[in-house]
């Protein structure tokens, strides 16, 4: 019986710990947040979505550095939002994220946006070129993008030369 009812305690405690981080991240009160997750752990994503959808830098950072991970969802839901530069990279330098996932979806998007710093920086990590993805930014006239992707493959042929 008295394990039973330290198992409930436990239970109501853990519950109540993730409602207030919860409430805490839509708050913005990174105090709170940092002070529970001194004696709270949890892998509860739902609070990096939360962060990501109040384009809260500050917050993202102090989740991430208490060890929550963020996924591939949580990037492409990002890019689909139309967050932050700091955002986007503060996903990509934490975390193991496939930029490719949903066939270069974060490029892609971020170019027929015409957002030049974010396609550089993705490029810069790895992000593929797709077709698709050439085709939407040239019909949206962002050809300093178009120009960027033609630079970027010029200068990865050349160097592909270099090691043949």
């Amino acid at each position: 019986m008295t394990q039973s009812l330290n198992d409930l305690n436990s239970l109501n405690f853990n519950q109540n710990a993730e409602d207030i981080l919860i409430f805490a991240v839509e708050v913005k009160n990174c105090t709170m947040v940092s002070l529970i997750l001194q004696t709270y752990k949890t892998h509860n994503e739902t609070l990096l979505s939360i962060s990501i959808l109040n384009n809260d830098i500050k917050m993202l950072h102090l989740l991430l550095n208490h060890g929550l991970k963020a996924n591939n969802s949580n990037f492409i839901e990002a890019i689909k939002e139309n967050k932050s530069f700091d955002i986007i990279k503060a996903l990509l330098e934490t975390t193991d994220i496939d930029i490719n996932t949903n066939n270069s979806y974060a490029l892609t998007r971020s170019a027929e946006r015409g957002q030049f710093d974010i396609v550089r920086y993705l490029l810069t990590k790895g992000a593929v070129i797709t077709n698709a993805c050439l085709c939407f930014t040239a019909l949206k006239a962002h050809f300093e993008i178009v120009n960027l992707f033609i630079m970027f493959n010029l200068l990865l042929l050349s160097l592909f030369k270099i090691i043949i």
